[in-house]
């Protein structure tokens, strides 16, 4: 059954809002910002100070790809308040037009093709590019990620599938965002980058992935490359809190899951000096090993000199900022909708010992994880 919400949000994609509607891990509420202005681009992170509202950053800023600010002008929390708002502001509308707009016609179930042979053959490319950047020493890790056109924008529910992500994956930041720069986004991430208030935050060291249908958790440890690419990460949290002498506290590396997915994961705490100080330490540590490779600056520029296409929004990151706390999450496990398309994206870290076979089986069960809930 259609969630009650689903058809307003529908018409609201449609009509161009700047809004954000998100869920944050374990049991949050629903919340929804809404910016009838339009978001607000800004030039750094160090502007989100005393600022609230959704951000909305780029893996690489550029004038096509500004950080933004989706401001709260209008603010809900929890799914009446939500639907109430909704349901006034296009009645509102439909008065003052004299148009009925009818809700959006639930859409069937569409058949969106698994795979064919020529993005496997421009992965390939690509990751030949990348090996041979880690085989000469430039890099000890990068991150490879893919873009997939998996069908047209008006075959998928948006809303609904929304709502269905939410239910499959109640451990991850859940999302569902639009801009008329970004086009809208379906984000299921389980990656926190920072969250925090005033001198007290947190974040996280990702990497390594399974899938336990092949790896069962309790039968084999993780890999050597997993570990390594975990240790790659970890390292550089340390070494860079190490830099900006930012005393912290870490925690021992676990396996969480992510879905059908499973990963490895260190917690990091660390206590700032003053509020403010939190805003340049974020900018050193972003883009982190997760989802670029070491060192920082060399895996940044291969990435953007040969991957083969614009990130963009995909692993950028979103979250809310309020007064009391901000939640930022890097954009992964998502769906963008654009120009009348649908895209997937999904990457994996390459180390030397990387195969192309296993790198691109995982890009699969990734972007698996969104495919599996569109309706």
């Amino acid at each position: 059954m259609e969630h009650l919400l689903s058809p307003f949000i529908n018409r609201f994609i449609r009509s161009g809002r700047a809004f954000a509607l998100y869920r944050l891990p374990h049991r949050a509420p629903l919340t929804l910002m809404m910016d009838p202005e339009g978001a607000i681009p800004l030039s750094a992170l160090q502007n989100l100070h005393e600022r609230v509202g959704f951000v909305v950053s780029p893996f690489r800023w550029t004038d096509r790809c500004p950080l933004l600010l989706i401001r709260p002008d209008i603010y809900a929390v929890g799914e009446e308040a939500i639907y109430d708002i909704l349901r006034h502001m296009l009645q509102a509308e439909e008065n003052s037009t004299g148009q009925d707009n009818n809700t959006a016609k639930a859409a069937s179930m569409p058949h969106f093709p698994t795979s064919n042979e020529a993005p496997l053959y421009r992965y390939k490319y690509s990751f030949e590019r990348f090996m041979a950047q880690l085989q000469q020493g430039r890099c000890s890790k990068l991150v490879l990620s893919r873009k997939a056109d998996i069908g047209r924008e008006d075959e998928c529910n948006l809303a609904a599938s929304f709502f269905q992500a939410l239910a499959a994956y109640p451990h991850a930041m859940v999302a569902l965002f639009h801009t008329p720069a970004t086009g809208t986004w379906l984000t299921c991430s389980p990656e926190l980058f920072a969250e925090g208030s005033e001198n007290d935050w947190r974040t996280l060291s990702l990497a390594g992935t399974m899938w336990p249908e092949t790896h069962l958790p309790e039968q084999g440890a993780w890999s050597e490359k997993n570990r390594r690419e975990q240790e790659l990460v970890t390292t550089f949290f340390e070494e860079r809190f190490a830099q900006l002498s930012v005393p912290y506290t870490k925690e021992a590396c676990k396996t969480i899951a992510a879905g059908e997915l499973l990963h490895l994961a260190t917690y990091f705490s660390f206590h700032l000096s003053s509020p403010e100080c939190i805003w340049p330490i974020l900018s050193s540590l972003y883009p982190t090993p997760a989802i670029c490779g070491t060192p920082q600056r060399e895996a940044f520029d291969v990435i953007c000199e040969q991957e083969g296409y614009e990130r963009g929004y995909y692993s950028g990151l979103i979250g809310p900022k309020t007064m009391d706390k901000t939640s930022l999450y890097v954009n992964l496990r998502c769906m963008q909708a654009t120009g009348g398309r649908l895209y997937l994206y999904a990457g994996g870290g390459l180390l030397p010992s990387s195969t192309l076979e296993k790198e691109w089986l995982e890009t699969q069960k990734k972007m698996e994880t969104i495919r599996r809930i569109l309706l």
